[in-house]
């Protein structure tokens, strides 16, 4: 099976739709979404949705990883006024009404990472500085690293880190791609299609759809 990867989302939600209907192939590759599925954008709520009727469709290929802004949810979802945008995300869930205490029991869920043999699949990478990689409040962590991404034997692929100039980017000492291309900031929402051996088949850029901007 092939994986397809995609960036962060931030609630692009016709946009993520466009990208999973005209390139990901269900017959043969998995889906794996890097975290940041919520807050910033437009339609959290709609982004959620789809990705539990994925979830349900494809329960064996569909794989979404925790981002920094789910855990931010889940730690501000009872406290208004500490975050402007998890504020109008919650309004945007509430409005569509999604039960936000069953949303975040489903974002606790959500793995820090997917990994085969030869690829790793992390929100924010693996810093060659952090002792607890895998903490969620680890400064260093694959949550919250903005720092260099170590080579960890395999390829990875990453987030988090917005490319300003809308364009993935492939970091050969890591053998890393970074994959957050800014789609709510109106830039591009990015996705790579790699082998089960690790190699990159296709990267696929979509520009931010007009009625997510």
């Amino acid at each position: 099976m092939n994986i397809f990867a995609i960036g962060d989302v931030h609630g692009c939600y016709h946009t993520f739709k466009e990208m999973v209907e005209e390139h990901w192939n269900p017959e043969n590759e998995f889906l794996v979404q890097v975290g940041d599925l919520i807050n910033k954008g437009k339609r959290s709520g709609k982004v959620y949705l789809l990705a539990k009727q994925l979830q349900q469709e494809y329960p064996y290929q569909v794989f979404f990883l925790k981002g920094n802004h789910e855990q931010r949810f889940i730690e501000l979802y009872q406290r208004a006024g500490r975050d402007k945008t998890i504020d109008q995300c919650k309004r945007d869930f509430i409005k569509r009404d999604i039960n936000l205490k069953k949303a975040v029991d489903w974002m606790k869920a959500l793995p820090l990472k997917w990994e085969t043999p030869n690829v790793l699949i992390t929100h924010a990478g693996i810093s060659p500085y952090s002792k607890d990689p895998y903490g969620n409040n680890a400064r260093r962590g694959v949550l919250h690293n903005r720092s260099t991404v170590k080579n960890v034997g395999k390829l990875q692929v990453h987030g988090h880190m917005i490319q300003s100039d809308g364009e993935p980017r492939f970091v050969e000492k890591s053998d890393a791609w970074c994959i957050d291309t800014g789609a709510w900031l109106g830039k591009n929402l990015t996705g790579i299609r790699i082998s089960s051996e690790g190699e990159v088949i296709e990267v696929v850029k979509m520009p931010t759809h007009t009625k997510d901007l």
